[in-house]
């Protein structure tokens, strides 16, 4: 909820969300000037599809329909500020802390119409 979002940045607090592609998308249109969208992205579909299988909770055919979303949303990564390469998880965490920590740096305080003070 926008409401949401407010009330935590009067505290002074930032919001991190770990959303999908679309949720994302909308979120950066609703607050273009202080917000970044990061694309989690993963090193090939080959090493996604190891990945479910290792997990041991996938049927044939959730597995499939997990393999078909991710290709979709692997079309949407032109459309997001950064791309994030979750190739080792520990190395993308550190780059991910980095990511947020430089945005952070440079990040104009919002307004409450979503826009920041550098408008």
């Amino acid at each position: 909820l926008r409401s949401e979002i407010e009330r935590i940045w009067q505290k002074g607090l930032h919001v991190i969300f770990d959303v999908d592609v679309k949720g994302a998308l909308k979120l950066k249109e609703a607050y273009p000037d202080c917000s970044m969208s990061v694309f989690v992205k993963p090193p090939s579909m080959e090493v996604v599809r190891e990945r479910l299988m290792s997990r041991g909770s996938e049927t044939p055919q959730t597995l499939a329909i997990r393999m078909s979303r991710v290709e979709e949303e692997l079309a949407y990564e032109p459309l997001f500020d950064k791309v994030l390469l979750n190739e080792v998880l520990a190395t993308a965490l550190s780059e991910a802390e980095i990511l947020v920590a430089t945005f952070l740096e440079v990040l104009p305080l919002p307004l409450e119409d979503g826009h920041s003070t550098a408008n």
